[in-house]
């Protein structure tokens, strides 16, 4: 049965989930070790409902997360749990003959949809542009 609503109706299935995603978001600007910017807190709702996304279920009898159920692919612990909102990360930017870095600082901000390359939304430090990099390579020392 689908549950419609009009305008300025109340709907308690959508207001519960509205809810948890406002439960989460609170949870994880409060483990932050540093002041959120306001332009980035679309990316932190962003990464929330990723992350309720990847929950199991148990009103499917398969147990499956919806992620899963809708993209037929099983989660990648590398590619798309190994960094958190907010988590610092080094991301390859090539290399040259100088003297120059060959990584810039970022900040982690959310799992792109791209599953297969496991790209991910950083923020860069130097500029604060939000690009999409491929921060899944795994460090040697790993």
């Amino acid at each position: 049965m689908i549950d419609t609503g009009g305008a300025g109706d109340f709907v308690p299935k959508a207001d519960i989930q509205i809810q948890r995603v406002k439960q989460m978001v609170r949870g994880i600007k409060v483990t932050l070790p540093w002041k959120l910017p306001p332009f980035i807190l679309k990316d932190l709702v962003a990464f929330a409902v990723s992350r309720m996304n990847i929950r199991q279920s148990s009103v499917l009898n398969d147990n499956v997360c919806a992620r899963v159920l809708f993209t037929g692919l099983k989660l990648d612990f590398w590619k798309e749990l190994s960094l958190g909102f907010g988590d610092y990360c080094e991301v390859y930017d090539g290399t040259d003959n100088t003297t120059r870095s060959r990584s810039i600082p970022c900040i982690a901000l959310y799992p792109c949809s791209n599953i297969a390359y496991g790209f991910m939304g950083i923020l860069q430090f130097d500029d604060e542009s939000e690009n999409l990099k491929n921060t899944m390579e795994k460090d040697s020392d790993q």
